[in-house]
């Protein structure tokens, strides 16, 4: 599906539902080391907004509930985490417990696409990255609803580029990890 937006001025043309995954991890856009241990924790974050996706639950309350949730902000945003590596279903397995019974299954008739879903969970996580904000203060700043509305299909993008335009765009301030 060929869809048509404007977005901070732009008027872009995008298909949804065509994110790949790039096995050697370049697309994330990070030439220095961000470290692989970093990107494979975008990717399982994203991995774990698609599982959820495919599970028909609503996606901005499953976002909202996750990004406060005390498996996020204790564990996952910690710098290193085994879970960071993991399936995610057994994170869903975990997490489940403490967040199950504050989450709906999307009554609405359009479908939320689980590509879209992945794509918002990876930025999420690359923000957190990049400016060091805890996830319950990004879910603030960074509505799901922003991200859901700036998808852009953006498989080809550099993820750099959008974080500079969504820091840039809810005037957040980066944080610099040096190596």
């Amino acid at each position: 599906m060929i869809i048509e937006k404007e977005i901070f001025g732009q008027k872009l043309s995008y298909e949804i539902g065509n994110i790949h995954k790039d096995p050697d991890l370049h697309r994330v856009g990070y030439d220095s080391p961000l470290q692989q241990v970093n990107i494979e924790s975008c990717y399982t974050q994203g991995e774990l907004y698609e599982f959820v996706a495919r599970k028909e639950y609503d996606m901005h309350i499953f976002s909202d509930v996750y990004l406060n949730s005390d498996f996020c902000n204790r564990l996952f945003d910690d710098s290193y985490c085994v879970y960071h590596h993991t399936y995610c279903g057994y994170i869903w397995d975990f997490i489940k417990n403490e967040i199950h019974d504050k989450l709906i299954i999307s009554n609405s008739k359009e479908i939320f696409y689980p590509s879209k879903a992945w794509w918002i969970g990876l930025v999420y996580r690359i923000l957190h990255i990049e400016t060091n904000l805890s996830s319950k203060i990004l879910a603030q700043k960074v509505p799901f609803e922003f991200l859901d509305s700036i998808y852009n299909g953006y498989e080809e993008e550099n993820f750099t580029n959008i974080t500079d335009l969504i820091c840039e765009f809810k005037d957040i301030k980066r944080y610099k990890v040096e190596i």
